[in-house]
């Protein structure tokens, strides 16, 4: 096996998410290809919070607050102490870790579309990191079937010895006891786990799932200004997870972190490692407490100080106006930005948008 992965530019880790027998196979490979240039792929990462994985692994925030922002109970929500061990691992190795999801996730459906985009981002990795170079990737084993991910790789010419699957915990077939078989080819099956784990292990999760809801959740901020962005985007005939903003990278790649009402110290404290801030990180919050919202180019965040549909929706018009207009004026940004307000909410009131005076003379 680890000769056919030192051949290899990706390694596709098959998870079966309510274990940890993947990150942990992922952690030890990160550990056993010294000298190579490596990279990690992680499905349970959004592309849209590479920001927050970049910090953490630069060491500038801890890992309650990775994953605060990444928010992984709502978005994720399987067993965190694994995938916490790998990406400490990374860190400790300077190895780069790349989110490979694009939302939403759902049913068999979106399998497809999810696999053409983290291919894209794979196959970016991969030349990135040049021919001597190994991603190791960790997805669900749904997507290691032949008709998912290595189709879409293979249109970008990884395939055969380039290409190394390795399943994990498969209870069925010949020699399925044992710690390695070999599936054929340059695929592999890994044994981490008891026979049968898988069903307790997903009963646990699922129980916890139970317990861990809410009797009566509140407003989930993020998800709210991220929802009145993907309609403000769709209204102006924009769909966000088709829209390219460059190599292997989609507009809703871009969708900003967002702080809600009484997360000002969380967001003063991004904005304080934001370099190139264009304004003192006080003014920045005077300016969303007095607003009640702002957006903040140079961090890609939004700062929800206090709940109400008109301030998120013009922080959020802003963001749509510099993520589709780079390179232009403020002035052209926030006229744009007024005009997919206004279309999306015909009484907004320009002066809720930073530079809307500018736009509307």
């Amino acid at each position: 096996m680890l000769a056919a992965v030192r051949r290899a530019r990706v390694v596709l880790l098959g998870e079966f998410h309510a274990l940890p027998s993947a990150l942990a196979s992922a952690e030890a490979l990160l550990s056993r290809l010294p000298g190579r240039p490596l990279a990690l792929g992680l499905e349970m990462v959004h592309a849209r919070d590479q920001a927050a994985l970049d910090r953490f692994l630069a060491g500038r925030i801890d890992e309650a607050e990775l994953r605060r922002l990444i928010r992984h109970e709502v978005e994720w929500g399987y067993p965190w102490a694994a995938s916490a061990r790998l990406l400490r691992r990374a860190r400790r190795g300077g190895v780069p870790a790349l989110g490979l999801d694009l939302p939403p996730r759902g049913g068999v459906e979106s399998l497809a579309r999810r696999d053409r985009v983290a291919a894209e981002r794979i196959a970016a990795l991969a030349d990135a990191l040049g021919p001597r170079g190994t991603v190791v990737v960790v997805f669900g084993e749904a997507h290691l079937a032949a008709p998912h991910l290595p189709r879409a790789l293979a249109r970008h010419g990884i395939e055969g010895e380039a290409l190394v699957r390795i399943f994990h915990d498969l209870d069925e077939g010949p020699g399925a006891g044992s710690a390695w078989r070999r599936a054929g080819g340059a695929t592999f099956a890994r044994r981490r786990a008891a026979p049968g784990a898988r069903g307790p292990a997903f009963a646990r999760v699922v129980r916890r799932w139970a317990r861990e809801e809410p009797a009566a959740p509140g407003l989930d901020v993020p998800l709210f200004v991220h929802g009145l962005i993907d309609a403000m985007a769709r209204g102006a005939g924009i769909d966000p997870r088709a829209k390219r903003a460059g190599r292997a990278r989609w507009l809703a790649d871009l969708f900003p972190v967002v702080f809600g009402p009484g997360e000002r110290g969380r967001f003063a404290a991004w904005l304080a490692g934001t370099r190139a801030l264009a304004m003192p990180v006080h003014a920045s919050l005077e300016a969303a407490e007095a607003r009640g919202a702002s957006f903040v180019p140079e961090a890609n965040a939004i700062y929800l100080a206090r709940p109400g549909l008109m301030a998120a929706l013009a922080a959020g018009a802003l963001f749509l106006a510099v993520a589709l207009r780079p390179g232009h004026s403020p002035a052209e940004r926030a006229a744009l930005a007024l005009a997919l307000a206004r279309g999306f909410e015909p009484g907004f009131d320009a002066a809720l948008v930073p530079g809307g005076d500018a736009a509307r003379a």
